[in-house]
């Protein structure tokens, strides 16, 4: 049987809400999933790919929207690990293009994060923007929704 989680990372990878932002963000968070068997919080010591496992499609340039192939993702990917993730930033092969793996267009969506705000509720599709809104003035930081299957 396959797993399903919808998580909820700050655009910055690096960034790591206060104590008090994370516990008054799980209570609303909570409160938007009632029917959710585990809702919570991961913080990571080090910077890690949130994926979106089997919901994976494809990466692309932000730029150009070209694809980049898996095997040069890859590539990019394991150069960017040596530094734990600290250094994303990235040259596109495509066109030139500066930018850094967070900024890629991934289909599903995925990104980088210490910090993951993260639910198994099946209940849930997306986040309605209001309620990402209200999360999002409580943490301090844009995020980004993605669901992972595995």
């Amino acid at each position: 049987m396959s797993e399903r989680f919808f998580s909820l990372i700050p655009e910055q990878p690096d960034y790591v809400p206060s104590a008090e932002a994370q516990s008054r963000a799980l209570e609303m968070f909570r409160s938007f999933v009632p029917k959710a068997s585990n809702v919570e919080i991961r913080v990571f010591e080090h910077i890690r790919f949130i994926d979106q496992g089997e919901f994976f499609e494809r990466v692309a340039c932000p730029a150009c929207e070209t694809e980049l192939k898996s095997k040069r993702w890859g590539e990019l990917m394991n150069k960017a690990y040596e530094s734990q993730f600290t250094n994303l930033s990235i040259t596109m092969p495509c066109c030139g293009f500066k930018t850094d793996l967070n900024s890629l267009r991934y289909e599903s969506p995925a990104g980088f994060a210490r910090f993951v705000l993260e639910t198994d509720s099946l209940d849930l599709d997306w986040l309605p923007a209001d309620r990402q809104s209200m999360l999002e003035e409580v943490l301090g930081c844009k995020l980004r929704q993605i669901w992972t299957m595995y």
